[in-house]
């Protein structure tokens, strides 16, 4: 259970970096 809890806080945490890159791109 722990393992797949970080594997989704990982994802979570990669989604944002994502959506903040291209926010930071657009302006």
């Amino acid at each position: 259970f722990a393992t797949e809890a970080a594997i989704t806080i990982l994802r979570i945490d990669d989604m944002i970096k994502l959506v903040k890159d291209e926010r930071d791109n657009e302006e």
